[in-house]
């Protein structure tokens, strides 16, 4: 084999020990290149190319291992280093612009002068998009995020750093408005919406005019999903009644459902019972979600009971039931921060998920599942891309949704953190916000409702 093959290999093999020092780095890098996968997807691109993307965007922060640097600016670092392996030169040339790399005053002198003595490789220029994009989408110490989320990573790590935040608030908008360009010309991306707070008030009715929104969407061609915490049985009754076809995510993405019936696609481990005990020592009302229903336990009050009949929520019943935990409701009102504190503890500890979903309601969820898992199982269904879809909530527990779909939009009256981490906002659920982004996707396409509700980082 040719030498600079082997070198060109070797490198992919030496992250660990590159990274031994920061194996959070490598977490994001890894990150970004597992959602190339999802990038290439929605872009249409070959095998060949897809492996290209992929690779670049596992190398596109190499520049930043103590054996790689040289100058100190790790993708012009990183760039150095891949030629000198006989990278593939496109790979290099994402590597070195990715994420508008080389540009901007605030670069030493002799850093601008690198740049410019190497000529951008025009045909390369949607590998740099397209990576760009991937690093976007991967926090920065690993985990993936919405490109809002991605914002408030940056701010949130380097507390203080107005210029860092600035610049990191210009490329996010020039990433959702590439993205955007993109989205639009693989057609009507697929809406996957909450239901309480997002498209409804609990115990009121759908607003007529999401009804009808929803309605032209479908007929046009769209998708609309519904993605919610509550039960299949539930979810499926509201799906019907709204004439929305197709699967659906239930419970908090344990679960889909829809004309084949209940998909799990995942739950909570036997000790879930050990949790139910704990939580019911500290006089909390617990419902305990599965399949055939939900049992009532712990501190359970027949006004809670009422409070689910009020959601349109599957009422529990007294019975204990078979079949695997899908998830746990904890009835905690928003502000007992003492007690959220010591549910969040215990479900830590057990290695669960824990998200708020309602100002009443605290979540406890098998580990890294969120609405997203079932939601990307029902994509995968339909062969359809998962980036090729918009996310839309108000509360913590669409956070999981927000990272996986294309971009996420949260109503006005969403969590301030759901707000903050949106790439889209849109009028109040009360004010039919959903009906607002429906009118402006058939009317002027994706790219129109990133002009028109773009927020966060915007």
């Amino acid at each position: 084999m040719d030498s600079r093959v082997q070198e060109k290999c070797k490198w992919q093999e030496q992250l660990d020990t590159f990274f031994a020092h920061n194996p959070a780095r490598l977490q994001h890098m890894r990150d970004a290149s597992r959602v190339a996968a999802d990038v290439a997807a929605v872009l249409g691109l070959s095998p060949v190319a897809s492996q290209q993307l992929a690779r670049a965007a596992l190398a596109h922060d190499i520049g930043y291992a103590p054996a790689v640097m040289q100058t100190g600016y790790h993708p012009l670092d990183g760039a150095f280093f891949l030629e000198a392996c006989g990278e593939d030169p496109w790979i290099v040339e994402a590597v070195l612009r990715h994420s508008r790399a080389g540009a901007g005053d605030h670069l030493p002198p002799a850093i601008r002068q690198a740049y410019a003595a190497r000529v951008p490789r025009a045909e390369a220029a949607w590998l740099v998009e397209a990576t760009t994009l991937c690093d976007w989408r991967a926090a920065g110490v690993g985990g993936r995020v919405s490109l809002g989320q991605r914002f408030w990573d940056i701010v949130e790590r380097h507390p203080g750093n107005e210029a860092k935040a600035r610049r990191a608030q210009r490329l996010v908008a020039e990433v959702r408005r590439y993205w955007a360009a993109c989205m639009d010309a693989w057609g009507l991306p697929w809406l996957v919406c909450d239901i309480d707070n997002t498209l409804l008030v609990p115990g009121g009715e759908l607003p007529p005019a999401v009804q009808a929104a929803f309605a032209r969407y479908l007929e046009a061609g769209g998708r609309v999903s519904l993605a919610s915490g509550k039960h299949p049985v539930s979810t499926l009754a509201h799906a019907q009644k709204w004439g929305l076809p197709g699967w659906h995510v239930a419970a908090n993405g344990t679960c889909a459902v829809g004309p084949g019936g209940v998909e799990v696609v995942a739950h909570l481990p036997e000790f879930a019972e050990d949790l139910v005990a704990a939580l019911s020592a500290l006089g909390l009302g617990v419902a305990v979600y599965r399949v055939a229903g939900i049992e009532p336990r712990g501190a359970w009050q027949e006004a809670y009971s009422m409070a689910f009949a009020r959601y349109g929520e599957l009422v529990p019943a007294g019975a204990r039931l078979s079949g695997p935990i899908l998830k746990l409701l904890v009835v905690l009102e928003e502000g007992a921060a003492q007690i959220e504190a010591q549910v969040r503890q215990v479900a830590s500890e057990a290695g669960c998920e824990v998200c708020r979903s309602d100002r009443h309601f605290l979540e406890i969820l098998p580990a890294g599942c969120g609405k997203g898992t079932a939601a990307r199982w029902i994509f995968s269904q339909q062969a359809w891309p998962v980036l090729a879809s918009i996310a839309v909530g108000d509360n913590e527990n669409d956070a999981h949704l927000f990272a996986l779909c294309g971009l996420a939009a949260a109503v006005a009256n969403a969590a301030p953190r759901t707000q903050a981490t949106a790439d889209l906002r849109l009028p109040a659920c009360a004010d039919a916000g959903v009906a607002a982004l429906v009118d402006i996707l058939l009317s002027s396409g994706v790219r129109g409702a990133v002009a028109e509700a773009s927020a966060g980082a915007d």
